[in-house]
C-alpha cells in the first residue's frame, strides 16, 4: 500500500504542477490560422500578342511568419507549374510569370488567371481566392497582299 500512496501522491503533485494558473508547464496551442494575402497586383506584358513576363507583387502576413508565397498562371498554352515569389521588403513578395504568346489565327483573345497563395510554418495555406485575370489580345491578322495597280 505504501508504493501506491507514493505513486498517487506523485501523480497529484505532477498534475498540480501542470496548472496554467500556478506557473507550471503550459500546453502549446496549434496554429490553425492561415496567412493573409493582400494588395495582389499584376503588371501584364506590354506589346500586344507577344509572349513575355508579367510582374507580380503582393503582401503576405501571418502571426507566426510566412514561410512561402507561390503563384501560378493558368489559361491557353500556359505552364501551370507554380512559381515561388521572393520576399523583397517588409511583407512584400514579388516575382514573375511567363505569359505565352497569343497565336490564335481566328482573332480570339486569350484570358489568363494568375492565382497566389501563402503558407506558414504550420502548413496553413491562404485560400485560393486570391486571383487576378487579364487578357492577351489576339495578334493582328496576316498581312494583306497588295492589290495590283
Amino acid at each position: 500500500m505504501g508504493m501506491r500512496w507514493i505513486a498517487l501522491t506523485g501523480l497529484v503533485l505532477l498534475l498540480a504542477g501542470c496548472s496554467t494558473s500556478g506557473g507550471g508547464a503550459k500546453l502549446a496551442t496549434k496554429d490553425t490560422t492561415a496567412p493573409v494575402v493582400s494588395g495582389f497586383t499584376i503588371d501584364p506584358p506590354r506589346g500586344g500578342w507577344h509572349a513575355g513576363t508579367c510582374a507580380l507583387s503582393l503582401q503576405a502576413t501571418d502571426d507566426t511568419g510566412v514561410t512561402s508565397v507561390t503563384a501560378r498562371i493558368s489559361g491557353p498554352n500556359a505552364d501551370a507549374a507554380p512559381v515561388a515569389l521572393s520576399l523583397t521588403s517588409g511583407h512584400t513578395y514579388t516575382g514573375t510569370l511567363t505569359v505565352p504568346a497569343n497565336v490564335n489565327s481566328d482573332g480570339s483573345d486569350n484570358t489568363y488567371l494568375v492565382t497566389a497563395w501563402a503558407m506558414d510554418a504550420a502548413g496553413n495555406t491562404t485560400p485560393v481566392d486570391q486571383s487576378l485575370a487579364f487578357t492577351v489580345p489576339a495578334p493582328d491578322g496576316p498581312p494583306v497582299a497588295p492589290t495590283a495597280w
